[in-house]
């Protein structure tokens, strides 16, 4: 699911010029579409986990893994280290 959700848009703005920008001018100016992207994660990230709290962990804990805008190879790496231990 994060596959489809995380990495492939990441993929197409890895290493693309100001992609930290981008996302925080999304965030700032078109708040209800990112608000409603993150109500349709955390329905899917709870459907798969049965847990609204670990959800909204595993969520908060994904958005650390992007916090330093690695590569896709990197963050798929880093996304797989995580639902492992997400769901052991």
């Amino acid at each position: 699911m994060y596959e489809i959700i995380l990495l492939e848009p990441w993929e197409l703005m890895a290493g693309a010029r100001m992609a930290s920008e981008f996302y925080t001018a999304c965030e700032r100016l078109l708040p209800e579409v990112e608000a409603k992207h993150r109500r349709r994660w955390l329905k899917y990230t709870q459907a798969v986990l049965e847990s609204r709290p670990l959800a909204e962990v595993f969520m908060l804990a994904v958005d650390g893994l992007q916090s330093d805008l690695p590569t896709t190879r990197v963050l798929r790496q880093r996304l797989a280290l995580l639902v492992e231990r997400f769901t052991d």
